[in-house]
This record gives C-alpha cells, sequence and structure tokens, in this order.
C-alpha cells in the first residue's frame, strides 16, 4: 500500500477515534452512572454492496455489528458502532474483508404500539475494506491465460442510515417491586442502507497483472465502487 494511501486512512481512523472520545468525555462523567440511561445491541444480516463504474454489480455478503448509545435528551442518544462485513464482486473467486466503524445516533419514534419501540439511525463512520490475492483464468485473444491478481486494499466514508423496530421480550410480563428502571432485553428487525463517498485505495483502481504461463501484461477494470449498501439485521438489545 503506497505511504500516503496508508496515511490518510490512519489520519482518518484517528479522526473519528477522536471524536468518539470527545464524546463520551463530554457526556458521561457528568451523570452518576445510577441515572444514565444506555442501550448496546448487537445484529447481524445480509447487505449487498452495489458496485458502480466497473466490471461488476456487486455479490450478496453478510454483516455484523455492535452498537451503543447513551441519552443526551428524552428521544435522542448519541454513541458509536463498529461493523465486519463481508462482501464479493462476480469477476472475483475470492471474498473481500471489511471493518467500519464512527459515530452514531438514535432518533427514537413516538406513537409505536405496546410493546414495541422504533428508532431512526445515522451514522458518520470510515469504512476500510481487504481483496485476498487471487488466481484467476481469462480468454486473451481467445487464448485462455491464467494470471495472479494481488491483493488490493481500499477505504471510505461512509453514512449508515436504517429504521429500527424493536420488541420488549418481557411485554406483558409482571415487573418486580422496583424493577421500572432495570435493564430491558428487545429483539431488533432494522432495515437500512450504507452511503459511501471519497473512495481511495488500490482496490478501486484498474491493475495490471503479470500472465504466469506466458509474462505477457493485462490490465484489469476495477470492479467498482461501492457507493450504496443496503441491508437488513436482526439481533438482540438492552436498554436501560
Amino acid at each position: 500500500m503506497p505511504h500516503a494511501e496508508k496515511g490518510l486512512q490512519n489520519r482518518a481512523v484517528c479522526a473519528l477515534g477522536s471524536l468518539v472520545g470527545a464524546l463520551f468525555i463530554t457526556l458521561v462523567p457528568n451523570v452518576a452512572f445510577g441515572q444514565l440511561h444506555w442501550d448496546a445491541g448487537v445484529s447481524a444480516g445480509p447487505m449487498r454492496r452495489v458496485l458502480f463504474g466497473g466490471n461488476s454489480a456487486g455479490d450478496m455478503g453478510f454483516t455484523t455489528g455492535l452498537d451503543a448509545h447513551v441519552a443526551l435528551f428524552p428521544l435522542l442518544r448519541v454513541g458509536a458502532y463498529a461493523t465486519f462485513d463481508t462482501s464479493g464482486a462476480n469477476n472475483e473467486d475470492v471474498t473481500r474483508l471489511g471493518f467500519s466503524g464512527g459515530l452514531h445516533a438514535k432518533l427514537t419514534l413516538p406513537l409505536m404500539p405496546k410493546g414495541w419501540k422504533g428508532a431512526f439511525l445515522l451514522g458518520l463512520g470510515y469504512a476500510f475494506t481487504a481483496r485476498p490475492e487471487d488466481e484467476r483464468e481469462r480468454s486473451v485473444a481467445g487464448v485462455p491465460t491464467r494470471f495472479v491478481a494481488p491483493s488490493q486494499t481500499g477505504g471510505m466514508l461512509e453514512i449508515p442510515l436504517g429504521i429500527q423496530t424493536a420488541y420488549d421480550l418481557h411485554h406483558g410480563t409482571p415487573k418486580a417491586l422496583g424493577a421500572a428502571s432495570s435493564i430491558v432485553s428487545r429483539i431488533t428487525f432494522q432495515l437500512g442502507m450504507r452511503v459511501a463517498f471519497a473512495h481511495h485505495g488500490s482496490l478501486f483502481d484498474d491493475q495490471t497483472v503479470i500472465a504466469t504461463d506466458t509474462g505477457s501484461s493485462l490490465t484489469l477494470r476495477s470492479a467498482g465502487t461501492p457507493t450504496l449498501s443496503p441491508f437488513l439485521l436482526v439481533g438482540v438489545s438492552f436498554d436501560r
């Protein structure tokens, strides 16, 4: 990876980490833990990173993630998220691996049915994706040619957004005396999209490779940039 590219990725990750740290340093110390309202959750499900501007539309993948928030106002919570995902391109035989994380906001939706909660989620983060080295075969002038495509990496800023509904797993169960402030567990369902921009890295560039049998060079077009990534998640959350 070029030094300039690696340096840009490191600076972006450090900046996001500093923002997350400043957020919690500002909010948490001034509130007694017993009075602090928070939530944390884990979720997983299918996600497709749709590729634009290249020679692939992208394949279905998988994503899983963690998120946590603290109450800033009665209906607004702020915090952070982190995810791991897999994705692919239909002209590649390997699986791409991705990591992302950043700031997250959760706006509670009013007027939900009893036992249910709803929220609109919005964030800003940084995503890193890596494709491992793989061997491929292409037809060059009608002759099957094998070559090795070196590993590539890329990064981007992303805006994750979604609608979440959550059902109280203990709805209808009588509460014990004094349990009004206890932790509530819920099953969650989320439909959303990650919108990416400011792509950078070799993963999004054309690549020149050398045939292993003839030694001739061949230019591979980029699979494209993952600008939109719709997802559907199921998970559990814990709310206080």
